[in-house]
């Protein structure tokens, strides 16, 4: 259990002087209107498939749903994405597989069953444990430096495997391929994990990509969150996409909207936010959304989960239990995923209770509160 679900956020991160007291149980729910319950995400056109004849059918099939609203439309060029870093902020986990943690450290992190190491000699037929130690594995980046790799390259070698079904998912948003990388006059076989992922976020940052967002907001009693997602937006693969859906229409239309090539289960056209709480988070990051004047935001402020809270613990999918569910921990992500505004804020707030309380009792406290900061 990480104490960050056990803090209190400071009357400065609040943004606003808290009433509640900081105990859970004395929590003081303040009424929110209806109007803070309408539901809120954020979609964004990747920039690979942008155009505006693009841009023209997503607009018109956003605005066919009933009282859906378009808050907001940024236009956010590559040097910003790259500055501020919002693709590794949005894709985070895999980004920090593909960046930063070694292959051996993110794998020792990973809990499943079956485990990371039966997944990888069962697929690979090779032991994972001589593969480390004779470092024939390693992250996207590390792959580049060490056989000076561009992006793109790696990107076309990462291509290669999966035509020849050597990519193997080992955990959450780890993904590991064999790789045949040329040195010379020769080539090394090697494991890379998540090697896809610098030419994909290339593709945002570059000096000429423009990322285009769109706020949108609806009411829930005309379409929930999972049939917006699924019938307007469409599944993650627009070939098996419902028809009439955003990544259908221009999966089968490419060539007349000016596209260079089709969408495909890796490059499909655009991102949805898949519950509120990460329409949230992507709209603090892409747009530059203040918390606390984004209705959401305030109405998850006044039921006491406030911005410091979001940013050390809920925006970085934690593991939690969830009340009434016997299924272990589980990433708070899918917990929330597909909810609407009124369902994920009950739901967080739930959890939230939850994983204080268990805070309190590995702590040996009944309830004092000098165990919250």
């Amino acid at each position: 259990m990480s104490d960050k679900f056990i803090k209190k956020s400071s009357v400065e991160d609040l943004e606003m002087k808290p009433k509640a007291s900081p105990l859970v149980k004395q929590r003081a729910v303040q009424p929110v209107g209806t109007s803070k319950y309408r539901n809120s995400a954020l979609l964004f056109i990747k920039p690979e498939h942008f155009s505006p004849l693009v841009k023209d059918v997503i607009e018109q099939r956003l605005l066919e749903v009933p009282s859906l609203t378009i808050k907001c439309h940024a236009a956010v060029p590559g040097r910003r994405a790259q500055d501020k870093q919002l693709v590794d902020l949005q894709y985070f986990r895999i980004a920090n597989y593909a960046c930063t943690v070694t292959p051996a450290s993110a794998l020792n992190a990973i809990h499943s069953h079956p485990s990371p190491k039966d997944i990888f000699s069962s697929f690979f037929k090779e032991s994972l444990n001589v593969v480390v130690s004779e470092k024939r594995i390693m992250n996207a980046r590390a792959a580049c430096d060490l056989f000076s790799l561009t992006p793109g390259i790696l990107e076309e070698l990462w291509r290669n495997a999966e035509s020849e079904q050597m990519v193997c998912k080992m955990g959450q948003e780890f993904y590991c391929a064999r790789l045949k990388v040329p040195t010379g006059d020769a080539s090394a076989m090697v494991y890379v994990v998540n090697g896809f992922y610098l030419a994909f976020r290339e593709k945002f940052t570059n000096p000429n990509a423009m990322t285009h967002c769109y706020e949108v907001d609806w009411n829930a009693s005309d379409m929930s969150w999972r049939d917006l997602r699924e019938k307007v937006i469409g599944c993650a693969d627009p070939s098996q996409a419902f028809k009439g859906s955003i990544r259908r229409q221009i999966y089968d239309s490419w060539e007349d909207l000016g596209l260079p090539s089709q969408p495909s289960l890796m490059n499909n056209v655009v991102h949805f936010s898949a519950s509120p709480l990460e329409g949230l988070r992507e709209k603090l990051n892409w747009i530059q959304r203040k918390f606390l004047e984004d209705p959401y935001g305030r109405a998850l402020a006044e039921q006491g989960i406030t911005r410091t809270l979001l940013k050390e613990s809920f925006f970085l999918d934690p593991m939690v239990t969830v009340p009434g569910r016997d299924t272990g921990k589980v990433n708070i992500f899918e917990v929330l995923k597909d909810l609407d505004a009124k369902e994920c804020l009950d739901m967080m707030i739930r959890v939230y209770d939850q994983e204080l309380n268990e805070a309190l009792r590995e702590k040996g406290c009944s309830g004092c509160s000098c165990i919250i900061s």
